[in-house]
C-alpha cells in the first residue's frame, strides 16, 4: 500500500514510439507492452547513449512497488530492476518520475515512497548495467524537514542534481500539509543533500506550495511551478537563484487556469505548460509564460464540440488535463514540433494504448506562432 506521499494511479497497458506523419496525422507503433512482472503505470522514457530506452514504472514488478527497465527500440526487454527488494522497502518504492541521464553516464531518479525511514521516498542511481544504489532517503530529519515525496530531477551546470518534493520541509502554513508544504533541494551524485527552499513558510504562501515541476533553462536558470498557493491560491510560476532563493514570478488566476502541472522551455525562450482546471471553460488550459512571468493562454480545454479535445475520465476531473510530461523529447522530433507537450486528459495514468487507432491522450505541438493539434 502506498504511503501518504503516494499518488492515485491506474494501470498503464503499453508504451509506444510515435512518428509524426504531418501536423494532423500520426502513425503509432506499439513496440513493447508492460505487464505485472515488468511493471505498470509507467513514466516517460529516456534514450541512453547506446540507443536503448530506459524507464521506470510506479507499480508492479517483482515486489509490486515499481521497477526500472531497459528495452531496445525494437521492443526487446534487456533488464528489469524491482524496487522494495530490501526490508521495509529501504531501497525505495513507487518511482514516480522519469529517469535522468546524467553527464557521468548513470541514470538518476526518485521514488515516492519507502526509504531507510519507512516513508518519504528516495533519490537513487541506476548504472547502465542495472545496479541500483540508494543515494538519499527523505524524512531523515524530524517532521520530514528535509522533504518528502520527491519527483522530477534535473542536472545543473555545476554537475549537481536538483529536484522538488511535494511535501515536507519547514513550511507548514498550507492548510492540508501537516508534514510540510514541499521543498527544492540539491543533491550531489554521491548523495549529499541540501534543502535549498521550503515552500509556504509565511502564512500568505506567496511563493506557492506543493511544487509540481522544476526545469533548467538554456541560460542555466531554474524555473518551476507550484500547484497551489500564490496571491490567488491557484498556483505559481517561480524562478530559483543558484543559492536557492525562490521568487514567484506569476500567480495564476481562475481565468488563466488553476493547479499548473509543469513547464518546459521552448526554443523561443518562453515556457509552456498546462493547468488542471479553470480557464474559460473550467476544464484547464495550455499556457505560454515568459521568463519574467507574463502569461498568454494558448488554449482552453473542452472548447470543441462534446469536449473531444479532452476525454472525460471521471466526475471530479471530467475532461480536465491532469499532467504534462515536462521534459524535452528524447528522440529526434520533426522541426515543426517546438516543443511537444504530452497532455494527458483527466488522469496521467489513463490507458495509453488499447488499439493503435484509439489513443486515450492528446498531444499538442506549438509551432512557434500557433498551437496546432498534432494528433488525438
Amino acid at each position: 500500500m502506498k504511503n501518504a506521499f503516494g499518488r492515485i494511479a491506474s494501470i498503464i497497458v503499453a508504451f509506444c514510439v510515435a512518428t509524426v506523419v504531418n501536423s494532423h496525422g500520426q502513425t503509432v507503433t506499439t513496440v513493447f507492452s508492460l505487464n505485472a512482472s515488468t511493471g505498470s503505470t509507467a513514466n516517460s522514457l529516456v534514450q541512453g547513449t547506446d540507443g536503448n530506452l530506459f524507464g521506470t514504472a510506479e507499480l508492479d514488478g517483482q515486489n509490486g512497488l515499481g521497477s526500472g527497465y531497459e528495452v531496445t527500440p525494437n521492443g526487446k526487454l534487456v533488464k528489469v530492476v524491482s524496487f522494495c527488494s530490501q526490508t521495509n522497502c529501504a531501497d525505495g518504492a513507487n518511482p514516480n518520475a522519469p529517469l535522468l541521464l546524467a553527464a557521468d553516464g548513470n541514470y538518476y531518479g526518485t521514488t515516492n515512497g519507502g526509504g531507510a525511514n519507512g516513508k518519504g521516498g528516495t533519490v537513487f542511481k541506476l548504472s547502465p548495467g542495472g545496479q541500483l544504489t540508494t543515494l538519499y532517503s527523505f524524512c531523515s530529519q524530524s517532521n520530514c524537514a528535509d522533504g518528502g515525496g520527491p519527483s522530477v530531477l534535473v542536472q545543473g551546470r555545476d554537475g549537481n542534481l536538483y529536484g522538488i518534493t511535494g511535501a515536507g520541509g519547514s513550511g507548514h502554513q498550507c492548510s492540508f500539509r501537516s508534514s510540510g508544504c514541499g521543498t527544492v533541494f540539491k543533491i550531489t551524485t554521491k548523495g549529499l543533500l541540501t534543502t535549498l527552499h521550503s515552500f509556504c513558510i509565511e502564512s500568505s504562501c506567496l511563493d506557492g506550495y506543493q511544487p509540481s515541476s522544476l526545469a533548467l533553462s538554456t541560460e542555466g536558470g531554474f524555473y518551476g511551478t507550484a500547484a497551489q498557493g500564490g496571491s490567488s491560491g491557484n498556483g505559481t510560476f517561480f524562478v530559483m537563484s543558484p543559492t536557492g532563493s525562490v521568487t514567484a514570478l506569476h500567480s495564476f488566476t481562475h481565468t488563466e487556469g488553476s493547479y499548473p502541472n509543469g513547464v518546459i522551455e521552448g526554443t523561443d525562450g518562453n515556457f509552456y505548460g498546462t493547468t488542471r482546471v479553470q480557464g474559460s471553460t473550467g476544464n484547464g488550459t495550455i499556457f505560454q509564460i515568459t521568463p519574467s512571468g507574463q502569461v498568454n493562454i494558448l488554449y482552453n480545454f473542452c472548447s470543441s464540440s462534446l469536449c473531444s479535445d479532452a476525454e472525460c475520465r471521471g466526475p471530479v476531473w471530467c475532461k480536465a488535463p491532469m499532467e504534462t510530461f515536462t521534459e524535452r523529447p528524447t528522440m529526434a522530433a520533426p522541426d515543426n514540433i517546438v516543443p511537444a507537450l504530452a497532455v494527458y486528459p483527466a488522469e496521467r495514468y489513463s490507458k495509453l494504448l488499447q488499439q493503435a487507432s484509439s489513443l486515450a491522450y492528446t498531444v499538442f505541438a506549438h509551432n512557434r506562432d500557433a498551437l496546432t493539434e498534432a494528433f488525438r
